[in-house]
């Protein structure tokens, strides 16, 4: 994962520096506007927020900046439409399925999509290895992504996990 992070990171580096230079006495062209160009890291403080706030179990702190009609999607199909829906189901799962959550190697990346696809405006992207205790006593460790997509006021509409399930799925039918 790091590996292709410093990739593309190099890429859009050599890209940057290879962009042509007026000749003396001519103005410089209007800039072109990119698909996709850096974006505030005001964003990664949001997304770090609510993730630490979940692994505290303050579900209402993870939701704080969730949009009221957020939609929160799984890599896996399955969905919950509006933040009510987001904090019951999270709240739920803190209180009797998930014992701790905690999170390492964290990457952030916020990203402005100036076209569609996915959907033009921000987006903050999220990669960890995360380790999970669930209340039977079993633990596991896997990597994890998040893709955050906000909106004008700076709320989170789309929140995006993907995540590997068949490790959970068999950590949950373990017995203790």
């Amino acid at each position: 994962m790091k590996k292709l992070f410093i990739v593309l990171i190099g890429s859009a580096f050599f890209y940057s520096c290879n962009s042509p230079k007026p000749e003396v006495g001519q103005e410089a062209a209007a800039p072109e506007s990119k698909a996709f160009e850096f974006a505030d890291e005001k964003y990664i403080a949001i997304g770090k927020e609510s993730l630490t706030q979940l692994a505290k179990g303050n579900v209402d702190g993870f939701v704080a900046d969730y949009d009221d009609n957020a939609v929160f999607m799984w890599s896996g199909g399955d969905s919950l439409a509006n933040k009510g829906a987001i904090a019951s189901y999270w709240k739920d799962r803190r209180a009797n399925v998930i014992d701790t959550i905690t999170y390492d190697n964290e990457i952030w990346l916020p990203v402005k999509a100036n076209q569609a696809p996915p959907a033009p405006g921000v987006w903050l992207l999220n990669w960890a290895n995360f380790s999970v205790t669930y209340k039977n006593g079993k633990n596991i460790k896997m990597s994890i992504h998040h893709a955050f997509h906000f909106n004008d006021a700076g709320k989170i509409v789309f929140a995006i996990q993907y995540v590997d399930r068949a490790p959970i799925q068999t950590a949950l039918a373990a017995k203790k």
